[in-house]
């Protein structure tokens, strides 16, 4: 409390005495003038940070260096966190270059597989359709071959009715006999 008495009694001497001196009659003394204005401007710009410690009871010096070092140290902190992130940057980086790469890979494997299976699934269509056309020809060669049968059989019993009736028309007794006499032969041989 004391030293804030001399400090106050000190800048009110000065407001009283610097008005003094350049309201002062005579000769002025520019030198004098300038070094007592120089004077009073380092007498201020220590005043006001000795009276601001004094009234907020805070060490104005050792908050400013404090702040600094404060300063100083999340700046490294920014600083290695802007290194670790440029280094997941890189890494991630690097991740999605491989990435793409094993995505083109993928891609072309795709479509060589893709082509392989089209030609298996050709050839194989093909195969079908060849035995569905053997199948198809064997099929209608054997309808074709009972159609065939089915006219001779009707033909030959066609045949057989017209010599029936021709051999009623014009077969005797004795002609019927021999006829099934021979027939009998012919049944024995066989």
């Amino acid at each position: 409390m004391k030293r804030l008495f001399v400090f106050l009694a000190l800048i009110a001497a000065y407001f009283c005495l610097g008005g003094r001196i350049y309201a002062s009659e005579g000769g002025e003394r520019p030198l004098f003038n300038f070094v007592f204005a120089v004077v009073n401007f380092i007498i201020f710009l220590i005043a006001i940070p000795y009276v601001i410690n004094l009234l907020l009871g805070v060490k104005l010096f050792s908050f400013f260096k404090d702040r600094s070092a404060k300063i100083a140290f999340e700046l490294e902190g920014a600083l290695r966190e802007k290194r670790e992130t440029q280094e997941t940057f890189s890494m991630w980086q690097t991740k999605i270059e491989k990435i793409s790469d094993e995505i083109a890979d993928l891609l072309l494997q795709g479509k060589t597989n893709g082509e392989k299976i089209k030609g298996e699934i050709l050839a194989s269509a093909k195969r079908r359709s060849e035995n569905i056309i053997k199948e198809s020809r064997i099929m209608a060669d054997r309808e074709t071959g009972e159609a065939l049968k089915f006219l001779k059989r009707g033909i030959l019993e066609r045949s057989c009715e017209l010599a029936r009736e021709k051999i009623k028309r014009t077969l005797t007794k004795s002609g019927h006999t021999k006829l099934i006499d021979k027939s009998i032969e012919d049944l024995k041989e066989l």
